[in-house]
C-alpha cells in the first residue's frame, strides 16, 4: 500500500491486502478471496476436532496443520493424516466454501483444500486465469488487475492511514492507540478467529494471529 504526494495530488496504489483510510472514512483494503477458502479449512477443522472433546490447544495445533500443509499432506501417522478425518473435514469445508463463495469453481476450491497455503497457494499468485487469482510483489510482473488505485485532490486530505490486516477492525479514531482498543475488542471477541473474524490463523499462547503495523499522518 503506497500513498504519493504529487504536486496537488494524493495517488494510492494497492496490492496485496494491507489497507489505508482517507479522512477516517474512506477505506481500500484488497482482501482476497482465496484467503476465504483457508480460512473456512481452518475454521472446519477446528470445530471437527472440539466436537472430538479436545482442547483448544489441539484444535488449533491440528487446524493450523491442515490449513498449511492441506488436507493430502499431513504428517504421516499423525492425528490429522486418519483418512476417515482427511475424508470428513474435505466434505465440510468443501460444502462451507461452496455457500460461501459458489462462483469459485470446485477444482480451485478443492487444490487449496487439499495442498493448503505450503503447497496450494503459490499457484494462484499474479496468475489472473482462475477466479481466486491475487496479486503479491515477488520480484516479478502484477498484472493490472491486481493493482487498485485511487486520486485524490491534497487539498481535501486531513489524515492518512496505513495498516496491515493484522487489524481485522478499523479503530474508532485516529490514532494507534485507537486502533489497538479496536484490536483488543477483536481479541475479546473471537480469538482463535473462528468466528466473525475468521482467518487462516488464531491467537494462542504463544503467538498473535497476525501482524499489525500502522502509520497514521495527519496533514491538517
Amino acid at each position: 500500500m503506497a500513498a504519493l504526494l504529487l504536486g496537488t495530488q494524493l495517488e494510492v496504489v494497492a496490492v496485496g491486502d494491507s489497507g489505508i483510510r482517507i479522512n477516517g472514512t474512506d477505506i481500500l483494503q484488497v482482501l482476497k478471496p482465496l484467503d476465504d477458502v483457508t480460512a473456512i479449512l481452518r475454521r472446519e477443522t477446528w470445530h471437527y476436532f472440539e466436537a472430538q472433546g479436545l482442547a483448544p490447544e489441539a484444535c488449533d495445533s491440528h487446524a493450523t496443520s491442515m490449513t498449511w500443509q492441506g488436507t493430502r499432506n499431513q504428517p504421516e501417522g499423525s492425528p490429522t493424516a486418519a483418512q476417515t478425518i482427511v475424508d470428513a473435514i474435505e466434505r465440510r469445508a468443501l460444502a462451507a466454501c461452496r455457500e460461501h463463495l459458489p462462483e469459485v469453481p470446485d477444482t480451485e476450491i478443492l487444490l487449496l483444500i487439499q495442498h493448503g497455503i505450503s503447497h496450494g497457494q503459490g499457484k494462484f499468485q499474479n496468475v489472473t486465469e482462475p477466479v481466486l487469482g491475487y496479486g503479491g510483489i515477488d520480484g516479478f510482473a502484477v498484472p493490472q488487475r491486481f493493482v487498485e488505485t485511487r486520486s485524490y485532490t491534497l487539498a481535501d486530505i486531513d489524515t492518512i492511514e496505513l495498516f496491515s490486516d493484522g487489524y481485522f477492525k478499523p479503530g474508532a479514531g485516529f490514532g494507534v492507540a485507537a486502533w489497538e482498543a479496536a484490536f483488543d475488542e477483536v481479541e475479546a471477541e473471537d480469538v482463535h478467529k473462528i468466528g466473525r473474524y475468521m482467518s487462516t490463523k488464531g491467537t494462542t499462547a504463544t503467538q498473535l494471529t497476525d501482524d499489525r503495523s500502522y502509520l497514521g499522518v495527519r496533514l491538517k
